[in-house]
């Protein structure tokens, strides 16, 4: 069965036929363009066709002309890597194969992960980023949604109770307002419905050191066995190397906060390009690894 869509401005149901191009909200008249790409919906709930104005947060501040229809058309399956896969979640995302489950997964991005969780389910990205929905490499269009959403995902245009499985990967950290974020998350899923998160973790290892030599500047070690500096600007805590990150969480403070949200924590582990080489590692190490994963479910 379909998810139902409703309007971010109004909040209203909206009704449409597959073979329409455009969607008009009849309580608020607000119009909003959709694509097909092969069996791929794309849906403009950023009125992007109409504005042609695209205020992305890839590098914090860009607000560009776009061309939706056409950078669509250009757009070319790639073929899918694993090289930007967080392993831990990756895992996690591969156990919901084939279980006849309707997943939306917000800040979709590139589409790194699509194709670990799409198989036997029905797959829904959302980003409010066209630059990096449609760049280039980009996996969105290779068929492992059912449809692409460009929309905010503090409004979040599917009406109460839709999905089973929530995806907010690396994002969290991008939004100001966590709570309302946390709220719509609340309201698509199903009671008992699954949200599975990871953002990076305040207190590392990694920023521990790197704060202790007063510089905040994302110490990452392994980067110097490819030949590149010690430190990884975008994972940088000072000013002006970060400049996308407003939010920063612990283990302890992300828990309490999912908790406050009407989450029940079932699930907490670390990710780290060195701890999780280690046997159980991403384990006894948790709290000094780079990154927190996180499964919950809606009380």
């Amino acid at each position: 069965m379909e998810p139902r869509y409703r309007c971010p401005h109004c909040h209203q149901p909206l009704q449409f036929e597959r073979r329409e191009e455009e969607i008009v909200c009849e309580n608020c008249h607000s119009t909003y363009c959709r694509y097909k790409f092969d069996d791929i919906l794309l849906f403009d709930f950023l009125q992007l066709t109409t504005n042609k104005k695209c205020s992305c947060n890839i590098d914090g501040f860009t607000e560009c002309s776009i061309d939706l229809k056409r950078r669509l058309v250009d757009r070319k399956k790639t073929s899918h890597h694993e090289e930007r896969l967080n392993p831990p979640v990756a895992k996690l995302l591969k156990k919901l194969k084939n279980r006849s489950l309707k997943i939306l997964e917000l800040g979709c991005a590139e589409g790194y992960y699509g194709h670990s969780f799409s198989e036997g389910n029905k797959g829904y990205g959302l980003d409010s980023c066209v630059k990096r929905l449609l760049s280039d490499g980009s996996k969105v269009l290779n068929g492992d949604y059912q449809a692409l959403i460009l929309a905010d995902a503090l409004k979040i245009p599917f009406t109460d109770k839709e999905f089973d499985i929530v995806i907010a990967t690396e994002l969290i950290e991008h939004i100001l307002e966590t709570r309302l974020f946390l709220k719509e998350i609340n309201r698509v899923l199903k009671v008992g419905g699954e949200l599975i998160l990871s953002t990076p973790n305040l207190a590392s290892l990694w920023n521990r050191i790197s704060l202790l030599f007063g510089s905040g500047r994302g110490f990452a070690p392994w980067r110097i066995f490819k030949g590149k500096s010690a430190y990884n600007p975008p994972s940088s805590l000072a000013y002006p190397y970060q400049n996308i990150h407003i939010r920063f969480f612990t283990f302890g403070s992300l828990k309490e906060i999912l908790e406050k949200s009407g989450f029940r924590v079932i699930y907490i582990g670390g990710a780290d390009p060195v701890f999780s080489r280690i046997p159980l590692g991403d384990k006894i190490f948790r709290n000094f690894c780079k990154t927190i994963v996180i499964k919950c479910s809606r009380t």
